[in-house]
């Protein structure tokens, strides 16, 4: 039995369990044929009582014998069938690797957690952030987003890359895209470089480079085209635009930051080519002001 191991550092937790080596067709026919010996197993048929006449009526009346019931023999029988059962759920486990068996799971705490992957894929997790590796093999890539924010840069090859989350999964073979799940915000894909496909409720919906996806209702997603770099603002605490409006650039340093930002609306269409790069919400409200020349603040 694989053994299960846990790594503990200040800022995030890693648990590893288990290979992610994909089993040989050898081993495959191997358990499928002691499946199908399993299925034939019958416990041995034998008349008890009747033989145990037939012993008493050959002693004689005055030798008292205690008859007890074949405990070890019964208990051989059961723990074969135990293995054998113990073999079928390990492979049906096997044939059905996005059940909850992850072989990993990757929890970002404080910080931000970068990983690279055995297939080569790197992983960058923003804070609180829980992942699963379901598989990641020659023959599957799955991966289940659980709660947070990850950028993939995704090695290309013929096996799809897969990112299972509540509101749908994320099909790639080779790309770049960032991936928000989070409760208490709007769930959203950015991609970068490449191509991927969103399926949800039956639907797919495919993306190119600079296509934003987010999610306006329940079941209901829309996709626009972005010039800012609102979907990496926090891997690097920079927040670019070109030649963006006012009012839309308002919008996004409000979903950044948090706050209201209070500035005169009659500039609102108004284009900068602006970067805010590691401010905070006041500073970034000063330097808008300073470059609208007008009063900007925060509420």
């Amino acid at each position: 039995m694989d053994s299960k191991r846990t790594f503990r550092v200040p800022d995030f937790i890693v648990h590893e369990n288990g290979q992610d080596a994909a089993m040989s067709d050898r081993e495959i026919q191997d358990i499928e044929r002691l499946l199908d010996a399993a299925s034939s197993f019958k416990y041995p048929q034998t008349n008890v009582d009747q033989q145990w006449l037939k012993f008493t009526s050959n002693i004689g009346v005055t030798m008292q014998v205690s008859k007890r019931p074949r405990k070890f023999g019964m208990f051989r029988w059961v723990a074969a069938a135990v293995v054998i059962l113990t073999i079928g759920l390990g492979f049906w486990h096997y044939k059905n690797p996005n059940q909850n068996n992850a072989i990993m799971v990757l929890q970002s705490k404080a910080n931000l957690l970068k990983k690279k992957l055995t297939d080569g894929t790197e992983v960058l997790l923003n804070k609180g952030t829980v992942l699963e590796i379901k598989s990641l093999s020659n023959q599957s890539r799955v991966l289940e987003l659980k709660t947070g924010e990850v950028f993939f840069s995704v090695v290309h090859n013929d096996v799809p890359f897969k990112v299972i989350t509540d509101k749908g999964i994320v099909t790639v073979t080779g790309t770049e895209f960032d991936v928000k799940n989070n409760p208490n915000e709007v769930f959203s894909i950015y991609l970068k470089k490449g191509s991927i496909q969103f399926e949800t409720n039956n639907k797919i919906v495919s993306l190119n480079p600079g296509d934003y996806l987010q999610e306006t209702g329940i079941g209901e997603f829309t996709v626009t085209r972005i010039s800012d770099s609102r979907a990496g603002v926090w891997m690097d605490g920079n927040l670019s635009f070109d030649n963006t409006l006012l009012s839309e650039m308002v919008k996004v340093l409000e979903e950044t930051y948090k706050v209201k930002f209070k500035y005169d609306e009659s500039l609102s269409n108004e284009k900068l080519t602006i970067t805010f790069a590691g401010l905070n919400a006041e500073q970034a409200a000063e330097l808008l002001g300073k470059t609208l020349n007008s009063s900007v603040s925060i509420q």
